[in-house]
């Protein structure tokens, strides 16, 4: 378990192409990317970041040791996303991860928290 973790979810088009497309992108700040179906998981050494494509969006979930990984992290995945889709108006905010991957309902489409 990470001392910082957050997840989001972003709106965009094109979530799965979005999301196997960011880890080449970020892959020079980044050891490790696994993948799993749609899913990336992502190890930054002392952090870690899973991307998510889901029917309408992507889920983020961001987990670290220390504050400064933490933001980092977030930071490269900001980019990241608007990189990939700078046109969409799209905004992040970012949930408590309560320490796993996906805990908080908020950053959950109302459809799948159903």
């Amino acid at each position: 378990m990470y001392r910082y973790s957050a997840e989001t979810f972003i709106v965009v088009r094109n979530a799965t192409w979005i999301a196997s497309q960011i880890p080449t992108f970020i892959s020079p700040v980044c050891q490790k990317v696994e993948v799993f179906g749609n899913d990336r998981d992502v190890d930054f050494g002392d952090g870690r970041a899973i991307i998510k494509p889901i029917e309408n969006g992507l889920l983020f979930w961001v987990g670290a040791r220390d504050f400064s990984t933490y933001y980092g992290i977030r930071g490269v995945l900001h980019g990241a996303v608007y990189n990939f889709a700078p046109a969409s108006g799209i905004v992040i905010n970012w949930y408590d991860g309560n320490g796993e991957p996906f805990g908080s309902d908020r950053s959950r489409p109302a459809k799948e928290r159903a």
